[in-house]
């Protein structure tokens, strides 16, 4: 049997080695939880005074009602780098009593309030026949809010929204949803995102400090909240035309190489090759676009599975171009059946793997 010269052997194994270190660095890490912490840290750890939102299911009996609605007009410049995101809207709140919130209200997850514009309809409160008081305004602010992008990018984000009164606590003052009249501008359209729903949810914010007033009652940490939540889907034509399918040509020149005759023995050493490196900067492309994540994204996991394919591939090829004896043509054509038997395999395993993720 006539095997290949040493120098050929030298090339493959060269080339292999090559493609290992270059996936290395793309290849998920198994971290390890450290408990490193000293009892010290840990006694200061559970000492610090940790706040936290409460679902109010009901409203304080003698507490002022305002009434508060929103209509986003704009939502724009969502960065996931900053987790924050654009919008402009009109907020109306209507309430009775001697209370005014368009005074003590806040928007409580916006950003750069000195880049925060906040525009009266009209001068002063109006009255309404029935005594109800009422005060809108336009806004436009940058607001917090962070992203999950686990799914990316199949993911579906939630735009917060937080209103809350900065003076009075919630059994003064209880925020409640104008849901009959809220809603969004149907011209609203963030771009490369589908609106899904606009939805509202009372909070009592329990900071879980008076902030060092000896003088506050027991209920000084307690303030209402109010959140309206936009959620947004991506559209997956991004996800399936841009991302996926130069993804699948890479891959298919992978497989393509299985398919050419035994004997070009450079050609189908250089196809794998080349898709490698191919989707290296497939990859470099589209990560460029998110901030420094310590989890994997959904595209991560389906790299590391390309990867996979083919560095699979370019073993077989190495493997049997070993056993590759141009002068037996039963020889060549055993490495045709395997190889036409291996694309099947390689196809059925990456749709599996890839409809496991996405519906996972």
């Amino acid at each position: 049997m006539m095997f290949m010269s040493k120098k050929r052997l030298k090339l493959m194994v060269s080339l292999f080695l090559l493609t290992i270190f270059l996936i290395l660095p793309f290849t998920p890490c198994v971290g390890f939880a450290e408990n490193s912490q000293t009892n010290a840290e840990e006694l200061i750890k559970s000492s610090l005074i940790n706040g936290k939102f409460i679902p109010l299911e009901q409203l304080p009996k003698n507490a002022n009602q305002v009434s508060i609605g929103i209509y986003p007009i704009n939502v724009y410049d969502l960065k996931f780098e900053s987790n924050t995101y654009y919008m402009s809207a009109y907020v109306w709140f209507a309430w009775k009593g001697d209370v005014d919130p368009s005074t003590t209200m806040e928007f409580v997850n916006a950003v750069e309030e000195w880049g925060m514009i906040k525009t009266p309809l009209f001068e002063a409160p109006k009255t309404l026949p029935d005594g109800t008081k009422y005060l809108a305004m336009r806004i436009n602010a940058r607001f917090y809010q962070p992203f999950d992008l686990k799914n990316y990018p199949l993911d579906t984000q939630y735009l917060n929204f937080y209103i809350e009164d900065s003076s009075s606590t919630y059994d003064q003052v209880v925020y409640i949803a104008d849901n009959k009249n809220t809603g969004y501008d149907a011209s609203l359209n963030i771009q490369g995102w589908d609106i899904k729903s606009l939805t509202s949810q009372k909070y009592v914010h329990d900071y879980g400090t008076n902030f060092g007033d000896l003088t506050a009652g027991p209920d000084a940490s307690k303030y209402s909240s109010l959140k309206f939540t936009m959620e947004i889907k991506r559209n997956t034509n991004f996800f399936y035309f841009k991302l996926l399918l130069p993804l699948i040509i890479v891959l298919l020149t992978n497989w393509f190489a299985l398919l050419l005759k035994p004997t070009f023995v450079e050609v189908r050493t250089a196809m794998p090759a080349t898709s490698l490196l191919t989707a290296i900067f497939l990859q470099l492309a589209y990560s460029d676009k998110l901030p420094e994540l310590s989890y994997m994204v959904l595209m991560d996991k389906i790299y590391v599975l390309v990867y996979v394919m083919i560095v699979a591939t370019f073993m077989q090829i190495i493997l049997l171009n070993q056993k590759l004896n141009e002068d037996d043509q039963a020889s060549i054509d055993r490495i045709v059946r395997f190889d036409k038997i291996s694309v099947a395999i390689h196809v059925v395993v990456f749709v599996a793997v890839m409809a496991y993720l996405i519906l996972a």
